[in-house]
């Protein structure tokens, strides 16, 4: 697909990064790739430097800036119509994205069989209830590492979001609500 681009953030993701861009490239290879190391200390930047990718753009932070700047740094350097967002640790299965009909501002997914921690799990559900009684809206994952946006519709929410970073991704879905964006949600399966 080549009007699409994928923003991974990643820190300290060694054992990931080069299975996690190789599964991009291969589910989409016209792709644009944008990775946001986070000043990673172990050899993330190296093996994405030295993958050879065509397709590859590399964002590296100087310092430690957190996952939410990282990520929103990478949405606002994507270039093609519809932006993926995914994590590094490759946790959501990117083989049925491909058959994924886009003709939303924004697709979320939520994790089905889901294999986190207890501890995980809870803080999810905090925050949909968070999202639920103080913004109104029930979303059934917010903070799921899967979601594609329509670019011009996302750009206009970045402008919004609290300078502090945090959770951007579940404060972006409460706004596109907000802005009553068409909002879809498609199941994703959670790796453990």
């Amino acid at each position: 697909m080549k009007d699409l681009t994928v923003v991974i953030p990643a820190y300290n993701e060694e054992d990931n990064i080069e299975q996690a861009i190789l599964e991009v490239e291969y589910n989409f290879p016209d792709a644009e790739i944008i990775v946001v190391d986070d000043a990673s200390t172990d050899n993330t930047l190296k093996i994405l430097r030295d993958s050879g990718l065509r397709n590859l753009r590399i964002l590296s932070n100087n310092v430690n800036k957190g996952h939410g700047y990282s990520v929103i740094r990478g949405l606002r350097a994507a270039t093609r119509e519809f932006i993926l967002y995914i994590d590094a640790d490759r946790q959501i299965r990117l083989d049925n994205v491909a058959r994924v009909n886009y003709g939303v501002d924004i697709l979320s997914g939520y994790r089905v069989h889901r294999s986190d921690k207890p501890f995980r799990k809870v803080i999810s559900f905090c925050l949909k209830m968070t999202n639920f009684f103080f913004h109104g809206y029930y979303i059934k994952d917010a903070n799921c590492p899967f979601k594609i946006y329509k670019r011009s519709s996302l750009l206009p929410l970045l402008d919004e979001l609290p300078k502090t970073y945090i959770v951007p991704i579940a404060c972006l879905e409460v706004l596109a609500r907000k802005h009553n964006l068409l909002v879809g949600v498609i199941p994703t399966f959670h790796l453990p």
